[in-house]
């Protein structure tokens, strides 16, 4: 049970006034808390520098104010609204599968304001961030326009797309009163084992480099505070394991992992987030010398360092000892969804008690009220509902549309299948993936894993195949093997879906990623028809095709296309765009190819017919 007094009694007062040496005493610190002085306050004038704001506002705070603005706690388990006051809570996240009731901009917008009215009515009125994970656009809200996942911006590669999709997902956030995204993961993947492959544009660092600076630009200039994640080398893990530990050397680190980290200093990122996984057996929320030495130090970030959710509880010790680790190592502010009440206690005892210094936390809480002044909340923190016309919006729609072009991969064309030739007038479409809106959006879309079903507005590939081909089309669907036996006609081509079901972060980690029996016995069905059959693989990574290679005339790889991907994959298959999109990983022929640089792989990076 969390409870809402402990039996361990700080000693408010001594808290409140804990202040650095050579600071103002308390009774200066109360004059500067006057209603005379806050009128007046140099933070409230939006024509003043930043930094001098930043400064002002941090010299009138508490300690347990201070405090409050390194906890990032779930919405969803506020004991009580009134907690945003009693904590001096900062900031709130809306983790997956997160989402008001019922699940409409409307709904959204109302909630978010309520938070940061309660922000709003204290004391200094510092305005709350409100994060999310937007990574494919804003995938908890119903209805939303769902961009393809980052592996299929990958295949683009195109930082001028990216950077529009950037912006059409803040707008769509900030609609909703948003004004924090978990995006973009500039991750380097190594090993496509890793269930968190598809979050990455490419196991290219220079590729992620130009992508990932690309939509920090966009989505900040829509006034939406990106986040750079997650530092460092997650994705070069054994094995791929999520979470696990990175065995690298230094030339690998610069090399490989921390270019794209350089790119987004360089476009402006405000927040980087910490890594669950290890570097040579060290967790990285402990790793001082790379946060603090590294990060803000060598390569010069000026902003803030959150931690990944209940990362903190990996460290060794009790709560006081892991906050105190992650703190005095670089994280400037902790995500604690739940037990943010202890975790506000022992912060404040290791602050009384000099475990974490008062320029630590000082050089914490400045690093976070300056990204809030960049981004223009004590402005204006409310959400903007002017632009919840343009959720869904045929612009963002068409452009989802573009993404999902651009992205596909052509790796086969056998005697020129494809595009459909004008004698091509009839198609069976086969397997369950032909009809699933759920399937095409992946993980972080309505819940936090996703799930397979017509979970949100979209078109599905047997949607975008009848409104391409028209009235004087034949188009049949048989979703199973066992549908498939009791086709009945004459078809000209046979287009089969097939791939991966959703998932995200550790839950998708694969020891062979692979096409699934199942699908397999459904192409090899196909076949037996006798006539030309196109493979689209819908999956967050490339998978071993074997025998889907042998019996397919044409495959496409067509990733995580989001929910306009019927309509865009249809377009290419009728000629009306032409395949553009480059492997932004090696497909493996076999297991030797899971790891980059490894094995031979069946495609190499960047192919693409």
């Amino acid at each position: 049970m969390r409870l809402r007094i402990y039996n361990i009694i700080v000693p408010m007062v001594a808290i409140l006034f804990l202040l650095p040496v050579g600071a103002q005493t308390p009774d200066s610190l109360v004059n500067l808390r006057s209603e005379e002085s806050l009128a007046s306050a140099l933070y409230k004038d939006p024509t003043a520098p930043v930094a001098d704001r930043a400064q002002d506002l941090l010299r009138r705070m508490t300690i347990d104010e201070k405090i409050g603005q390194m906890i990032l706690t779930d919405w969803r388990y506020l004991s009580s609204i009134g907690d945003i006051s009693t904590f001096k809570m900062g900031a709130l996240l809306g983790g997956g599968g997160s989402g008001p009731q019922p699940n409409v901009p409307q709904r959204w917008s109302a909630t978010i304001n309520s938070y940061q009215r309660i922000a709003q009515e204290t004391l200094l009125e510092i305005p709350l961030l409100i994060g999310n994970d937007a990574v494919h656009g804003v995938g908890n809200l119903q209805d939303a326009t769902i961009f393809p996942h980052h592996i299929g911006l990958g295949a683009t590669n195109d930082p001028t797309l990216v950077a529009r999709i950037a912006a059409a997902t803040a707008r769509e956030a900030r609609a909703l009163g948003i004004n924090w995204n978990y995006s973009p993961a500039v991750s380097v993947p190594q090993d496509i084992r890793w269930g968190r492959t598809y979050e990455g544009f490419s196991s290219d660092p220079i590729i992620v480099s130009r992508l990932g600076a690309a939509e920090i630009r966009g989505m900040q200039q829509e006034h939406l505070l990106a986040t750079a994640k997650h530092f460092v080398a997650d994705g070069g893990t054994s094995l791929g394991k999520d979470r696990g530990n990175a065995k690298l050397d230094d030339a690998t680190l610069y090399a490989v992992h921390l270019p794209p980290y350089q790119a987004a200093i360089n476009a402006g990122v405000e927040v980087i987030m910490a890594s669950y996984s290890s570097i040579n057996g060290v967790k990285m929320h402990q790793q001082e010398e790379l946060l603090s030495g590294l990060l803000k130090g060598e390569m010069g970030f000026k902003g803030f360092i959150v931690s990944d959710w209940e990362a903190i509880r990996e460290l060794p010790g009790s709560l006081d000892n892991q906050a105190a680790l992650a703190v005095n190592a670089g994280i400037d502010m902790i995500m604690e969804p739940t037990e943010y009440q202890p975790l506000a206690f022992a912060l404040q005892r290791q602050v009384a008690n000099g475990t974490i210094s008062a320029e630590r936390l000082d050089d914490a809480v400045l690093r976070i009220l300056t990204a809030k002044f960049h981004a223009g909340l004590f402005e204006s923190a409310w959400a903007q509902r002017d632009l919840q016309s343009q959720i869904r919006s045929p612009a963002h729609l068409e452009l989802a549309r573009e993404a999902v072009r651009r992205s596909a991969v052509l790796l086969k064309n056998q005697e020129a299948v494809l595009p459909f030739s004008p004698q091509v007038r009839s198609i069976l479409l086969v397997g369950t993936h032909a009809d699933d809106i759920g399937a095409q959006c992946g993980g972080w879309t309505i819940e936090w894993q996703g799930r397979t079903g017509a979970i949100t507005a979209g078109s599905s590939i047997l949607d975008g195949f009848r409104k391409r081909g028209g009235a004087d089309f034949q188009i049949d669907f048989a979703p199973t093997t066992g549908a498939l036996n009791k086709a009945e006609g004459t078809y000209d081509v046979i287009v089969a879906v097939v791939g991966e079901d959703p998932y995200a972060e550790g839950v998708g980690d694969s020891v062979f990623p692979r096409i699934s029996a199942h699908h397999v016995r459904l192409l090899k069905k196909a076949k037996t028809l006798g006539v030309p059959l196109v493979t689209i693989i819908i999956s967050g990574r490339p998978l071993i095709l074997r025998e889907a290679e042998e019996l397919s005339d044409a495959i496409v790889a067509a990733w995580l296309p989001g929910s306009e991907g019927g309509d865009g994959i249809a377009q290419l298959l009728w000629g009306d765009y032409p395949f553009q999109g480059r492997l932004p990983y090696q497909w493996p022929a076999d297991r030797r190819a899971f790891r980059h640089g490894q094995g031979g792989p069946l495609y190499p990076l960047g192919f693409g017919l």
